[in-house]
């Protein structure tokens, strides 16, 4: 989408429908994609619409196989049933996981702390250069499989929404939280952050 490259198209088509056959729940992924590259045609980029319709159809194209699998699992829908349905609980849980905002937490508050003891000046939000598009990116990375797989386990006969099958929005939380992180000043607020996150998640 940045630079219309022939290589770039085929390497994405390849590494896109190859998502489903490491697990069939991973496919809303591709939704998002889908998400994110109509909005940039709203935006600059030389790649248009037969190119883009293109890169869907054979993504698509690749992944028949996988979603043809899906029909071999009905007989096994009360084998697959783990849990009754998703509840807010849940869901909050898996969109901000409890484990990353405390390590975010306490990232920020070690770094209010030093930066307060080094009399540097307090944290601050440096405005955002992001476009609209780099943020869609990782918002339609977290709600998208989430909505889906709540979708199916609430009108479908099994229920599927699991922490493995959620692994994927992980990306989408990992993008913001570094767009947040990103935005932190004064710099020495930004290492503390990253080196606390790090620190908490291997404590834990």
């Amino acid at each position: 989408l940045d630079t219309g490259a022939l290589g770039y198209a085929a390497a994405y088509v390849i590494t896109a429908g190859l998502i489903p056959y490491v697990h069939i729940l991973a496919a809303p992924l591709l939704l998002a994609h889908a998400v994110y590259a109509l909005f940039r045609l709203r935006e600059q980029t030389p790649v248009g619409w037969p190119r883009l319709a293109a890169v869907f159809a054979l993504t698509a194209l690749l992944t028949v196989p996988a979603a043809l699998s899906i029909v071999g699992l009905s007989h096994k829908t009360r084998m697959l049933n783990f849990i009754t349905i998703p509840y807010p609980a849940i869901v909050a849980e898996e969109m901000a996981p409890p484990v990353f905002l405390a390590a975010a937490g306490f990232g920020l508050a070690a770094a209010w702390l030093i930066c307060m003891a080094l009399g540097q000046r307090a944290l601050r939000a440096a405005p955002s250069r992001a476009s609209r598009s780099s943020l869609l990116l990782p918002i339609a990375v977290i709600l998208i499989p989430n909505v889906i797989l709540i979708a199916l386990s609430l009108a479908g006969p099994v229920s599927v929404y699991l922490e493995r099958y959620l692994m994927v929005t992980n990306v989408g939380i990992a993008l913001l939280a570094g767009w947040a992180i990103g935005r932190l000043q004064p710099a020495l607020a930004r290492y503390t952050v990253v080196a606390g996150i790090l620190t908490y998640s291997l404590l834990t």
